[in-house]
């Protein structure tokens, strides 16, 4: 076993304990992992009482992220999305791109730090080349945020070497993109509160930076 093989088997008991913690285990499921073995997406399923799946990458906190001086406390992440409890996630379903791209969107940023040399965290914002992430919806970026849905403590994973922070991937027209750009992540965030946008992935959303939507 190499040591990649190694670290990325160390981020999936991480994920996996953490997610113990708050959900019954028959309801996690393993439903993507990348060629190289390093990135895996997990999913909880939707059940009567919560109403969405939760897919969550596990393989991203294996290796520190370069981030400024004095933001060492954020050097390790994993990402997550919430799907409406209608998604489709079998094997079969997720060959189809009209179902898998979310997964598509968390494996990209989990693995743009490295390569990059770079870092992400709460408020940022990470694009797709100016195209659509699906043929079948005319989002292009994701905002990162701590989930509002889970619980408080889901977001952080303590562990005596260090914290992993997960952050939950808002995908934004790019309307919503400019408007975060010029001014500030509170400010779209204030807007999605204004007009209910919901942390659930909603494919026919409002665009709340559409032109009738552009006051404060």
């Amino acid at each position: 076993m190499n040591a990649e093989e190694t670290s990325a088997q160390n981020a999936d008991q991480i994920v996996l304990d953490h997610l113990a913690r708050f959900y019954d285990e028959k309801d996690i499921e393993l439903i993507e992992k990348t060629t190289e073995d390093l990135i895996h997406v997990y999913a909880v399923k939707a059940n009567k009482e919560r109403p969405y799946h939760l897919l969550i990458t596990a393989g991203m906190s294996d290796i520190p992220m370069e981030v400024p001086p004095g933001f060492e406390e954020f050097q390790f992440a994993e990402m997550m999305m919430l799907l409406p409890e209608y998604w489709p996630l079998s094997e079969t379903d997720l060959e189809e791109e009209v179902n898998n791209w979310p997964i598509q969107v968390l494996q990209t940023i989990a693995e743009l730090p490295v390569p990059d040399r770079t870092w992400v965290s709460w408020g940022h914002t990470v694009s797709n080349t100016d195209a659509p992430f699906s043929n079948f919806v005319l989002f292009e970026s994701s905002l990162l945020v701590y989930s509002i849905t889970t619980s408080e403590e889901f977001v952080k994973i303590e562990l005596p070497e260090k914290t992993v922070h997960i952050y939950s991937a808002i995908p934004l027209y790019p309307e919503e993109l400019e408007f975060k750009i010029k001014y500030g992540a509170d400010n779209l965030l204030d807007k999605f509160n204004r007009y209910q946008t919901p942390e659930i992935l909603d494919c026919d959303r409002e665009n709340v930076c559409n032109p009738k939507h552009l006051r404060f």
